[in-house]
C-alpha cells in the first residue's frame, strides 16, 4: 500500500533526524527502522542473556528494532549442533553458522542463505 510505504519513509526519516540531534547512545549501532540502539534495551538484554557476546546482543537489537524481549528470545534459541555441522561442511565459519541458525531459529536453508548473502530480514517474533 502506497500510504503505508510513505508513512514508513517518513518514520525512518524522523528516526534519522532524531539520531542526528541527540548523542548516539551506542555510536554507529542503527536498527533496521533507522533508530539508534537504545542503551536501556541493551541493558535489559544484558540481564536476560548473561554470557552472550556483546556483539551478538547488539546485532539482535538491531534486527529486532530495540525490542529487548524479541532479541532475548532470538539469542536464547538452543542451536542445533547437527545444523552447525551441516553449515560448516558447506564452508561456513562455525561462529557465523551458530549466529545465523540462532537468528533463523535453526532453519538450515535460511541460515545458509543468510551466510551467503549477508544479513536477511529477521523472522517474525513469536508471541
Amino acid at each position: 500500500d502506497a500510504r503505508a510505504a510513505a508513512a514508513d519513509l517518513v518514520e525512518r526519516a524522523a528516526n534519522r533526524s532524531a539520531n542526528r540531534t541527540r548523542g548516539a547512545a551506542i555510536a554507529g549501532q542503527v536498527c533496521a527502522d533507522g533508530s539508534l540502539v537504545d542503551e536501556g534495551a541493551l541493558q535489559r538484554l544484558r540481564l536476560a542473556t548473561p554470557g552472550t557476546p556483546e556483539k551478538e546482543r547488539l546485532a539482535a537489537l538491531r534486527r529486532r528494532n530495540n525490542d529487548a524481549d524479541a532479541a532475548a528470545a532470538e539469542l536464547t534459541v538452543v542451536v542445533d549442533e547437527i545444523a552447525v555441522a551441516t553449515l560448516v561442511s558447506m564452508g561456513a565459519d562455525p561462529e557465523a553458522a551458530t549466529t545465523a541458525l540462532r537468528a533463523t531459529r535453526n532453519d538450515v536453508d535460511a541460515a545458509a542463505l543468510r551466510i551467503a548473502s549477508g544479513p536477511a530480514p529477521a523472522p517474525p517474533s513469536t508471541p
